[in-house]
């Protein structure tokens, strides 16, 4: 079975890798409050101890993706 902190971590790379190109040209684009807020839960699960993981606070409706 496989370790589900890689799947996780694997998501959260590719989520802020999909999204850096877009900050770049669009910064104003808005973001799923949703889609991120679960992710972020679920790192935080999953990487319990890990201090960047403690230091990021969940979205609010009026982000975009010049945040991050």
């Amino acid at each position: 079975m496989a370790d589900p902190r890689h799947e996780i971590r694997d998501a959260v790379e590719q989520t802020l890798a999909n999204m850096k190109p877009i900050a770049d040209r669009h910064p104003e684009t808005p973001m799923s409050k949703d889609v991120f807020n679960l992710l972020l839960d679920r790192a935080r699960e999953a990487f319990p101890d890990l201090e960047v993981i403690k230091g990021l606070k969940p979205v609010n409706e009026g982000t975009n993706v010049s945040v991050f």
